[in-house]
């Protein structure tokens, strides 16, 4: 103890007598600690801590590199195709997210939001906390304005109120009425605020197959892996390129966990 002591005695004369020594090794230490903390909380949130949804192992993502150079999302008739002639996934849900601005009482505001399928409540599995979700007969071209808001905006903007539901909302020039309220779902890596019917998207032409912009996400089936997924995703891409060999040919498909 004592040969401690002094050893630790003397490094303190040391580094007393060069202070800018002392100073430096003291902010690349602190410097390192620090990058390693974030590094570390990064990597807990991201890989580490599991998705808040139930059986988040069978949580997928669909992309579409084209000659697998880009992590190119999917055109909304591929998607349909792909959907319904699919037999791996318990449910596909597509989104396009975007930025909208709310008008009403006091300043406009930015809110986080999408344009999401009706699937999408099914894929993320998470019980409504209020109201319900909107259906696929009503996510249509012509469809009724309507949206879900999440557990974090109804808190924040609506302090909780139970009486939410049927309450409207002005975004970006449209009255939209809000028919429940959701845990936070999924919008590219991203959690929105505001889920909208992705047919309610203006100027979108959802016969086209060169805008490929929508998010692809999905539920596998119990007891098929990603390998099996990626297999069928591919087999049903090559109907689709023979389909269509003009757009579909050089894109290829892939599954990967969200």
């Amino acid at each position: 103890m004592r040969g401690l002591i002094s050893h630790l005695r003397y490094t303190i004369r040391l580094l007393l007598r060069s202070p800018g020594f002392t100073i430096t090794a003291v902010l690349i230490l602190g410097l390192g600690i620090g990058l390693n903390t974030a590094i570390f909380s990064l990597i807990n949130n991201v890989i580490l801590k599991p998705l808040s949804f139930p059986e988040p192992d069978r949580l997928v993502k669909l992309s579409m590199p084209f000659q697998n150079l880009e992590d190119t999302k999917f055109d909304y008739p591929d998607y349909e195709d792909i959907n319904r002639m699919q037999h791996s996934f318990q449910s596909l849900a597509t989104l396009y997210p975007e930025d909208m601005v709310h008008t009403g009482e006091g300043a406009a505001e930015r809110i986080e939001a999408a344009f999401a399928s009706a699937s999408i409540f099914t894929v993320t599995g998470q019980p409504f906390i209020l109201g319900c979700p909107f259906t696929e007969s009503e996510d249509r071209v012509g469809g009724p304005l309507i949206a879900v808001i999440s557990d974090r905006y109804w808190e924040s903007h609506f302090s909780r109120d139970p009486g939410v539901i049927g309450r409207t909302l002005d975004v970006n020039g449209r009255v939209l009425q809000i028919v429940g309220v959701a845990p936070t779902q999924v919008s590219d890596w991203r959690a929105a605020d505001l889920y909208v019917p992705i047919h309610l998207m203006r100027g979108v032409d959802f016969n086209s197959r060169d805008r490929p912009e929508f998010v692809c996400v999905g539920r596998l089936k119990r007891n098929v892996s990603i390998q099996s997924a990626q297999s069928e995703l591919e087999n049903l891409y090559h109907i689709l390129i023979e389909r269509y060999p003009t757009i579909d040919k050089g894109y290829v498909p892939f599954v990967s966990l969200w």
